[in-house]
């Protein structure tokens, strides 16, 4: 935390939808997620993407469908509802 913001991170190219949801569901009004912070596991799409054949969750992705979103938003949010 920074006075009111909560700053996340997260070791891969996050899509965009990822960081959305979990900025719906934070208990902070100010959420902000740094991605490709402190190493890379390469890219990390939405579940959604792995239906629509997005190039992101092809053979780039690093993790298979329903392993990134959930674990991501789930585990930051687990986190914030810590502090």
């Amino acid at each position: 935390m920074i006075d009111k913001t909560a700053l996340t991170e997260v070791q891969g190219e996050v899509v965009t939808n990822i960081y959305l949801e979990l900025r719906k569901q934070s208990p902070f009004t100010n959420t902000i997620m740094l991605a490709m912070a402190n190493g890379r596991i390469g890219y990390i799409p939405d579940d959604a993407a792995y239906d629509l054949g997005k190039p992101e969750a092809g053979s780039m992705a690093a993790l298979k469908k329903g392993c990134g979103e959930s674990t991501i938003v789930n585990g930051l949010l687990d986190m914030m509802h810590q502090y």
